[in-house]
């Protein structure tokens, strides 16, 4: 992508799991070529 800017930008991305916060106004930018993840708990053990 020319420019730099991001393909895809997020904002104020919040979770509640069981009651409690796990994420809290989380803002990525995702650029061409480039991916993320959010493990859950089987992809944290």
């Amino acid at each position: 992508m020319k420019g730099g800017g991001a393909l895809l930008s997020l904002k104020n991305l919040a979770a509640v799991f069981d009651g409690k916060s796990i994420l809290d106004s989380l803002d990525p930018d995702i650029l061409a070529g480039e991916f993320i993840t959010l493990p859950g708990p089987s992809g944290l053990r």
